[in-house]
Formats: C-alpha cells, structure tokens, sequence
C-alpha cells in the first residue's frame, strides 16, 4: 500500500529553490542543497485560524502513517549512525541536562516489546507533554490531522512533525496547517497556532524517501499574541545519537480503537533497522529507519520520539509509517545531521543553514 493524502493546496505556496552547493555530508544529503519552502502570507495564516472552526476540527480524519509497497521490514544490512552526536538544550528552565540517553534495545523479533498508556488529565499542562499537540492540515481536498511537538528554535518558533503531513512525498504542499498544543477532548488551552513557512528536504518532496519523511514548520502566536514557546516551552533536539536508545512516543491516534481527543504515549526500546527505500520501493540513500514496538494508529504521524522524557527531553524520531502485516509496530527515519539542518532552516529562515 502507497502513501495516502494527496491534495490540492487551497492556500497558495511559493517553493523556493536553492542551488546545490558544498561538500557531501551525513548520509546521502549536502549542506545547500534543495530545499522545499512554503510561504505563508499573513493574511493566509489569519485564514487558516479562521478556517479552522471547533466544528472542522472534529471532523477531521487521521492522517494515516506513510505505509510502503512491500509488505514487510527488510533488515538493514549495515545501518549507520551519524558522526559527531549532538544535542540542544529545552527550552524550561530545569527542564534539560546532559544528554546521556536510554542505551536500551536490541534486534527483537516482531511483535517487538512496548508499553503503552492515556497521558494522565492532570499531567496535560505540565513540560515536556503539554509541547505535543495535534497538527491539523488540508491535503487532498480533506482535512486531516497529525501530532506534533514545539522544539528548540530561535528566533522563529518551530513545530516538528513527519514530511508526509506537510507534502505528500511528490511535490505538492498540505495547506491550512495549524498546531494546537496539549489538545485534549476539544480544548484548546494554549490557543492555536498558524503556520506561516512549512519545511521538507528535497529527498521526500521528490522522491518519498522514508529516511527523510521528517517536516517543520514555523509559526505565528495565538489570538492572544503569545508566541508559541513562551506559552509550552519546547523539547531538547538530539541528533547523531546511538540507535540503541529508549523512546516514549506521543501522539495523538484518530483511528480506532483510539479517538485522537487524547495524548497517548507508547514505551518502547530500539527493536529493528528497516532498509530505506524511496517511492518507488527502491533502495534509497540515507540512514536506515529504526522501528520500535507500538500499535498507535493514524493521526499519530510526526508524534515525537523523546529521548530521556522527564530529564533531558529530546526529540530524537517521529512517527513516520507502518505495515499492514505490522500492527503493533511503528518505524521512524533515524535523525541525523538532515534532520537538524530542517530545523534550522525552519528556525532562521534561511534555506541553506546547517546551524543554529
């Protein structure tokens, strides 16, 4: 099964595009190169919170995890890891500390272990958790929704999610984009917040390359004219990290058992490295993808992988796809140097920086 929710835009885009220039670095990526940039008018960005009414957003759909052709993982044969790990601090005061990771997991047998749990009412408002939140979307002439997290950026506000939320993996961008944080049974407790630039690198626009379905987008403040960080604060980022790591995953699923008006959040270690591919089930350039035990269904695509939730509070993976033979199971793309050269990009502005 291929990748579903393609769209056609109803707020216009302008895609940007940027000589390829620099040495090679990371896997398969250059510093420079391409990069998708969809920019958002202010009078747009007020008319995507215009269009998202109480009614709209309960009626969108799950966005469905990105799913590939083949019906089962293929081991990586050699699955890389990034040179020279990285992180960047929380945002909360006390809210970091050094990173030293969860060194849990191994190659397991599917189906891979994992505990999954409700985010408690109490603990909705409370950093890090109250940094997740859904991301609503138009793509494909439907509404949908996604998960999403505020992230560590400066000096625009930035929310991380999965490529295939933002663009469909062949060219066309996802419009009305909308982060509500800590949204819980309809409520809406830090206000909403308008995408005004959406970011995915040139190997998923173009090609559907799972190793790179990752996506951000900067955003405006709330109807209180509030910026986004200063009402959640935002997750640590680590990149270039072990693969053998311990993750809690938070999303919001839309399709059933789940209803998407809750926070859930599945425990789970490193269990397996799939081989990337692209679009076309081709073997595809770029770090393998990692897949971890968790039945989560669709609406959680781009939920955060956190790294040391609690203490450090990174945002190493997102959710990204899945297979039908798979179910309790969920892969993400492994985050490295691509990953923090987007969230740079969408933090300046600028479609060629590699640090911020």
């Amino acid at each position: 099964m291929r990748r579903q929710g393609f769209l056609s835009a109803m707020v216009l885009a302008l895609t940007m595009v940027i000589p390829a220039s620099g040495a090679a670095l990371g896997a398969g990526l250059q510093a420079g190169r391409v990069v998708s940039l969809s920019d958002v008018s202010n009078a747009q960005a007020a008319a995507t919170g215009r269009y998202w009414t109480p009614a709209r957003m309960q009626a969108a759909r799950p966005m469905p995890k990105a799913s590939i052709k083949r019906a089962s993982p293929v081991a990586a044969t050699n699955p890389k890891v990034g040179r020279h790990p990285r992180v960047v601090e929380s945002s909360v005061p006390n809210g970091g500390g050094s990173f030293t990771g969860d060194p849990e997991g191994n190659n397991y047998d599917y189906p891979y272990p994992f505990t999954r749990r409700t985010l408690e009412k109490q603990l909705q408002r409370v950093f890090p958790y109250r940094t997740v939140g859904i991301v609503f979307m138009h793509q494909h002439g439907f509404d949908y929704v996604c998960s999403g997290s505020s992230v560590r950026s400066a000096p625009r506000q930035v929310v991380f999610t999965a490529g295939h939320c933002l663009d469909d993996g062949a060219g066309h961008a996802s419009s009305h984009v909308l982060f509500v944080p800590a949204y819980r049974n309809g409520s809406v407790p830090y206000g909403t917040f308008a995408a005004t630039h959406t970011w995915v690198l040139p190997e998923w626009k173009g090609g559907g390359n799972d190793a790179y379905d990752f996506g951000a987008f900067s955003v405006g403040r709330n109807s209180h004219h509030k910026t986004l960080q200063s009402q959640v604060g935002a997750l640590g980022f680590a990149w270039n990290q072990s693969r053998l790591q311990h993750w809690d995953l938070l999303g919001y699923p839309a399709g059933s058992p789940f209803t998407g008006e809750r926070t859930v959040i599945c425990e789970a270690s490193h269990a397996y490295d799939d081989a990337a591919v692209d679009g076309n089930n081709d073997p595809a350039p770029g770090f393998d993808t990692m897949g971890v035990g968790c039945d989560m269904t669709g609406g959680s695509s781009g939920g955060p992988w956190i790294v040391s939730l609690g203490r450090g509070n990174y945002l190493n993976g997102v959710v990204s796809y899945g297979y039908d033979t798979e179910p309790r199971a969920i892969y993400g793309p492994y985050f490295g140097d691509a990953a923090n050269w987007l969230r740079c990009r969408a933090a300046t502005g600028n479609p060629s920086a590699t640090t911020c």
